[in-house]
C-alpha cells in the first residue's frame, strides 16, 4: 500500500502498510488534541518516520504553539550552522557620494533560525560547513552573561550617542509643545 493522507471534514487520516494515524477523530481529541495511533501488524510495533510526525504537527496545531514546545524541550545540544548576513549601505563620505558598499558578517545561528531566514533571502547558509553542535550549558552560560557584557558594551561606545539623542528628543518635545501653545492661542 501507499502511504496516502487524507482529510475528511475535520478528521485527518494517515495510513500506511503497517499503522494508522487519526488527528482530530473525536470531540474530545480536538479538546485535547490527541493523535490516535493503530498497528496493524502481528508483531504489536511499527515505526513513523519523524518527518510525518513533525508534518502533521505544522498542519494541525497553531505555530506558535508548536514553535513554544520546540524552544521549551528538553534539548541537550543546539544545533547551529554558519550563516553570512548581507550588509549593504550608500556611502556618503570616505567614498564617492552613491557608492554602495558591500560585504558580508559571518556568524552561527541556531539552525532552524538560520534555514528560516535563509528562506525569506535573508541570509545564506554555508553548504560545505558542518553543522555545528553547541552544549546547552554554554548557550545558557552565554545569555546569562549578555547583558552584562551588552551594557558595558553600550556604555563604552554608544553614551555619548544616547546623551545627544536624550538631549534632542527633550528639545523636540518643547518645540512641539511651544507649537501647540502658539496654535491654541
Amino acid at each position: 500500500m501507499e502511504n496516502k493522507t487524507q482529510l475528511s471534514e475535520e478528521t485527518l487520516k494517515h495510513e500506511a502498510d503497517n499503522f494508522e494515524i487519526l488527528i482530530n477523530f473525536s470531540e474530545e481529541a480536538k479538546q485535547k488534541e490527541l493523535f490516535r495511533f493503530k498497528a496493524k501488524t502481528e508483531d504489536g510495533y511499527f515505526d513513523i518516520p519523524a518527518d510525518l510526525i513533525l508534518e502533521m504537527i505544522a498542519r494541525n496545531f497553531k505555530m506558535k504553539d508548536v514553535a513554544a514546545a520546540y524552544m521549551d524541550a528538553e534539548q541537550k545540544m543546539i544545533p547551529a550552522v554558519q550563516a553570512h548576513l548581507p550588509i549593504y549601505f550608500f556611502a556618503d563620505k570616505d567614498y564617492k557620494l552613491g557608492d554602495v558598499i558591500q560585504f558580508t558578517a559571518p556568524m552561527v545561528l541556531p539552525a532552524f533560525f538560520a534555514y528560516t531566514m535563509e528562506a525569506y533571502k535573508l541570509i545564506k547558509t554555508d553548504p560545505e560547513a558542518p553543522i555545528e553542535i553547541i552544549p546547552r550549558e554554554k548557550f545558557e552560560e552565554a545569555a546569562k552573561n549578555f547583558n552584562e557584557i551588552n551594557s558595558a558594551f553600550v556604555e563604552q561606545f554608544w553614551k555619548k550617542e544616547l546623551e545627544l539623542m536624550e538631549d534632542f528628543n527633550k528639545k523636540n518635545s518643547a518645540d512641539t509643545a511651544k507649537a501647540d501653545d502658539n496654535k491654541a492661542a
